[in-house]
């Protein structure tokens, strides 16, 4: 089984909200990993809009974000991509 995981600054103004929650949670269920984040102690399913939210996340934290699964690597990817956005794309 392929792991794959990277720590990110969250570079989202608002923070760890609705929007980019549910952006999230769509991206992971596509994947046929399973994704997880982590915010310090606290760990979410990255499928779980509600999970989310809970991580209570603000602009500057720091994220782990973690697969496992044959699509891992693609999935920590995509995932990291919307928590700290380049500048041209956010």
């Amino acid at each position: 089984m392929t792991t794959r995981r990277c720590v990110v600054t969250l570079r989202l103004r608002d923070g760890l909200h609705a929007r980019p929650c549910a952006r999230i949670a769509e991206l992971a269920a596509g994947f046929s990993c399973r994704v997880s984040i982590r915010k310090g102690e606290r760990e979410a399913d990255a499928a779980s809009l509600l999970e989310l939210m809970g991580l209570i996340a603000g602009e500057g934290d720091a994220l782990e974000v973690e697969a496992h699964g044959a699509d891992a690597a693609f999935a920590v990817a995509q995932i990291c991509a919307v928590l700290a956005p380049s500048r041209a794309d956010g």
